[in-house]
């Protein structure tokens, strides 16, 4: 089986979390092939923690890049159900950070649109 190509939205707290342990090896069959954070100023520490793997400014990017199956959501509560439903609908693999979202309207749509996708 090959590995699941893992990308990262959002590399702050948490997703810097996610990370290290993928680049650790930590989970089997998966490992970080891109990330994603639109704050330039924290690319130089972003490529730092990541080497030599993609870092991209712009989410849309780095899913319709080819270089990853799946997307750890890990930016801030407000942006997750937008940026989920886009990696949804581009046919990757989706995993969000707690809370799914702020509001419950677009909790719902993002509910719908995995349930379509």
């Amino acid at each position: 089986m090959e590995k699941v190509r893992f990308g990262i939205i959002g590399i702050g707290n948490i997703g810097t979390v996610h990370a290290r342990y993928l680049l650790a090896g930590t989970v089997n069959d998966a490992c970080l092939t891109a990330v994603c954070d639109n704050a330039p100023e924290k690319h130089p520490a972003i490529r730092q923690l990541v080497g030599a793997i993609p870092l991209f400014s712009d989410a849309q990017e780095m899913i319709q890049s080819g270089l990853i199956d799946a997307v750890i959501v890990a930016t801030p509560h407000y942006e997750h159900p937008r940026l989920s439903m886009l990696a949804m609908r581009n046919g990757i693999n989706t995993l969000c950070e707690k809370p799914a979202g702020v509001y419950t309207a677009q909790v719902q749509e993002m509910n719908a649109c995995a349930r379509e996708c």
